[in-house]
């Protein structure tokens, strides 16, 4: 599982210190609109390039700044090669509140990717996903406090998005990851999709990002009694206990979906097989976390 804490872990050390998340407009490059042959050497200040497996500091993206901005003068815009090359960004960076929710614009233009037979040609999905951590340096412990993740489809002008932040524990965060997907290529584990014939696709341009509000809210605020889960953590069996019949979703803290059904008032779920790590549950407008051991 292709796990937030691997990203963070790979920062930790370098974002000691940082001030809060800067150039959320893209307008602060490294050699702006410059292409210096087959590979565009332009990078964002502040973002970092990630493959959604690996994450490197001072490495090239493909596209250059896109000139046709939402507002001011550049935007940001990823893209897939293949199934080689994926163009994400990533962002971590200190905070000293809770932010209620992330906004911004995006186009998604030529998102059609490839899989396997049964998934010969589909639309591709992009992905914005934040989350706010606590961190002991030593030894290194990081505990996932909130998070909010959205999944874009195709537009072809500049549409404003916004990914509402739950929080799943009352602890004021440390560091906030802001994590920016074109494409379900390399995304899930076990899974194959690929940009051919193109070779390239899924151009994800976003500009203006901003946090917004505040949650005041307690854990118990957010997460009424209406939905219940034990043990937890859990090594294969968990007792999900519901008001009423409902559809439950699970997502691993990439934002991934695990696994979707209708349930019942009380429904026993197999998660003999789920990767060792930390999942959401989320039924109507109501989350939960639980850990599988």
């Amino acid at each position: 599982m292709k796990n937030i804490y691997l990203i963070v872990g790979l920062l930790f050390i370098s974002t000691m210190g940082k001030a809060q998340l800067q150039n959320m407009d893209f307008e602060q490059w490294h050699l702006p609109v410059q292409d210096t042959g087959f590979i565009m050497s332009n990078r964002p200040l502040e973002w970092d390039w990630t493959s959604g497996v690996n994450t490197w500091e001072d490495t090239h993206f493909y596209n250059p700044p896109v000139t046709e901005a939402q507002n001011n003068q550049y935007a940001l815009q990823l893209s897939v090669w293949y199934n080689h090359t994926k163009d994400a960004a990533i962002q971590t960076a200190t905070i000293d509140y809770r932010p209620a929710r992330l906004t911004g614009f995006y186009k998604y233009t030529d998102n059609i990717v490839y899989g396997q037979m049964e998934e010969a040609n589909i639309n591709d999905t992009a992905m914005v996903a934040v989350y706010l951590t606590t961190v002991q340096p030593w030894p290194l412990v990081i505990d996932t406090v909130g998070m909010g993740w959205v999944h874009l489809s195709h537009a072809e002008g500049y549409t404003a998005f916004e990914v509402d932040i739950t929080y799943t524990s009352d602890v004021e965060p440390h560091f906030i990851t802001v994590l920016l997907d074109p494409s379900l290529v390399n995304r899930h584990d076990g899974r194959y999709y690929s940009a051919q014939p193109g070779p390239t696709a899924s151009f994800f341009t976003i500009d203006n990002l901003m946090l917004e509000g505040e949650a005041v809210l307690s854990t118990d605020d957010i997460n009424s009694n209406s939905i219940s889960l034990y043990p937890n953590p859990a090594v294969d069996i968990i007792t999900i206990t519901l008001k009423e019949k409902s559809d439950i979703y699970i997502y691993n803290l990439t934002g991934g979906l695990v696994e979707s059904f209708n349930a019942q008032a009380t429904h026993n779920l197999d998660v003999t097989n789920y990767a060792k790590g930390i999942y959401i549950i989320k039924s109507n407008d109501e989350t939960l976390r639980f850990v599988k051991e």
